[in-house]
């Protein structure tokens, strides 16, 4: 049998225990508060593109990606499995080689564009003529870069371009 202690100047133990769960949830509403207020990185998903394993590890190693936020970096050896792999996960950057195992990289670049990718495209090229770089912009690439890639060029691509656009 529950006392009652109003009549004394006290609490009763049921007055006790609705303050004790009003306490309780407001330190849980103050750590629920307190976690959604932390500023929470975008993680982003990378498709690199090249029929050459080597080239295309390079790339993929080059990089530490997580400091610009990668947390998926995503290989594909040929045309088939970038247009699968790109319309499946949805990379926001995309870097393709020039050449590839069933098509060219600016070929490449259009049909995403055209299935609706938002990605950003980088071409990469070993020969970087006028006309490869007229390609591979008309077909929606934002920057060419030349093999073999350097480290300098693709932080500059990955870190100041290429982010502010995802």
């Amino acid at each position: 049998m529950q006392q009652d202690f109003s009549r004394n100047g006290g609490f009763s133990l049921f007055s006790l225990d609705l303050q004790f769960f009003y306490l309780q949830t407001v330190e849980k509403a103050d750590k629920i508060n307190k976690y959604l207020s932390k500023e929470v990185k975008p993680l982003y998903r990378l498709l690199v593109v090249d029929s050459d394993a080597m080239d295309q590890e390079a790339v993929c190693d080059m990089l530490d990606w997580s400091r610009y936020g990668f947390d998926n970096i995503i290989q594909a050896g040929s045309y088939a499995e970038a247009v699968d792999l790109a319309l499946d996960q949805n990379p926001q950057i995309i870097l393709v080689d020039a050449e590839l195992d069933g098509g060219k990289g600016y070929a490449l670049i259009s049909q995403l564009r055209r299935s609706g990718s938002a990605a950003v495209f980088c071409l990469m090229s070993r020969r970087n003529t006028k006309d490869e770089l007229h390609r591979a912009m008309r077909s929606g690439a934002r920057e060419c870069l030349h093999q073999p890639v350097q480290e300098e060029e693709l932080r500059s691509f990955v870190g100041n371009g290429a982010r502010n656009q995802i």
